[in-house]
């Protein structure tokens, strides 16, 4: 939790209108990071959100479809994420 709000510390010094509401609970106040960056040049992670696949529930494939995968998701951002955190190599 240390390393967590350390983090987070440097973010509120740079720029302390992106964590307005924290208070004393910053690690709470992150889980909604992602939302919040969106309006502040953070929107290309939107679709990070989920991992959005057609159903196709009346057969066919991807391919009868204009449909594009984003080349990021969810699962992907979470495993940079906590490699980050935990200071991993390569971060």
């Amino acid at each position: 939790m240390d390393n967590v709000d350390s983090i987070l510390a440097v973010l509120k010094a740079s720029d302390p209108t992106w964590t307005k509401a924290e208070g004393s609970h910053p690690f709470v106040e992150c889980s909604t990071f992602a939302d919040d960056i969106k309006g502040k040049g953070g929107a290309y992670q939107a679709g990070w959100h989920f991992i959005d696949t057609p159903f196709l529930d009346e057969g066919g494939n991807l391919d009868d479809y204009d449909f594009t995968m984003d080349a990021h998701n969810v699962t992907e951002a979470l495993s940079a994420l906590t490699s980050w955190v935990n200071k991993d190599s390569g971060y």
